[in-house]
């Protein structure tokens, strides 16, 4: 083989590897996320909550909120940067997930002046196993992790769980030989809760 053949070669695959890497992607991480819920029942979700949390009463069933949704409604409530309760239902529909979640607000004996704060999924993905890339696959501050615990449960971290319990801070070490590098979430201790 002639040089110019193999830096031929070599600047073809510098140039395709991203390529496949790209489409590979692409293909195994594909999602097809359900609407979120318009501004109109957003502001109607939230003043549910808000009613049920301040005057302990709550709706017995709702005519709105049809869709489902792949994972649960989470509704967090938040004092002073803490997570005092959180409520967590299946959302099929979002309906009856929200009902159950004004119930709990309704029943509990929680500070009116608690901040609401609601996540729900719109769709979900495998993250594969890549393990010098797996830490940078979750975008911090937005997306939730899920796992499954050995008896087939399903557990949850959201975004601000994530961050308040240090799995952010503590960052990931994708190059181990870069000790400076910290990006992404800390996977390795996220998998040993």
């Amino acid at each position: 083989m002639t040089g110019r053949r193999l830096i031929l070669l070599i600047l073809g695959a510098y140039l395709l590897a991203p390529l496949v890497a790209v489409t590979a992607g692409w293909l195994t991480s594909r999602q097809s996320p359900v609407p979120a819920p318009d501004e109109t029942e957003r502001r109607e979700l939230m003043r549910i909550l808000k009613t049920a949390l301040t005057t302990h009463q709550a709706p017995s069933a709702l005519a709105g909120f049809t869709r489902d949704y792949p994972g649960p409604l989470f509704v967090q409530l938040l004092k002073n940067g803490k997570i005092v309760h959180r409520c967590e239902h299946p959302a099929k529909p979002l309906s009856m997930a929200l009902v159950a979640c004004a119930g709990e607000l309704a029943r509990g004996t929680f500070d009116p002046s608690a901040r609401i704060r609601v996540d729900l999924p719109l769709s979900r993905v495998k993250i594969h196993h890549v393990p010098i890339l797996r830490r940078i696959f979750v975008l911090p501050g937005i997306e939730a992790i899920m796992g499954t615990t050995e008896s087939g449960k399903e557990v949850y971290l959201l975004p601000d769980e994530l961050f308040l319990s240090g799995y952010l801070a503590a960052g990931g070490k994708p190059l181990k030989f870069v000790k400076e590098l910290k990006i992404g979430v800390n996977l390795d201790a996220v998998e040993q809760t």
